[in-house]
C-alpha cells in the first residue's frame, strides 16, 4: 500500500513539474517575443507575466506579444479593448 501511495505522489510531481515547465516556458517566450520586438516591459509587467499560472491567460498573452505596440495591450483583460 505504502509503495503504492508513493507511486501516486510521484506522478502527481511529475504532472506538477510538467506543467511548471510549460507555464515558465510560456512566460519566457512572452517576453522574448516582447524583446524582439523592441516592446519595452516594466518590472511589473514582467512579474505580472512570470508569476501568471493560467494556460489559457499565458496562450492568450503569447498571442498578443506577436503584434502588440505595448505590453499593456497584451496585459489588457478579455473585455478591454486592445
Amino acid at each position: 500500500m505504502a509503495e503504492q501511495d508513493a507511486r501516486g505522489a510521484l506522478a502527481v510531481a511529475r504532472q506538477e513539474g510538467h506543467e511548471s515547465g510549460e507555464r515558465s516556458g510560456k512566460s519566457t517566450a512572452i517576453l522574448a517575443f516582447l524583446a524582439a520586438r523592441g516592446v519595452s516591459v516594466s518590472a511589473e509587467a514582467r512579474a505580472r507575466i512570470e508569476v501568471c499560472k493560467e494556460p489559457a491567460t499565458l496562450d492568450r498573452w503569447s498571442r498578443r506579444a506577436a503584434t502588440a505596440a505595448s505590453v499593456e495591450e497584451v496585459l489588457a483583460e478579455p473585455s478591454d479593448p486592445g
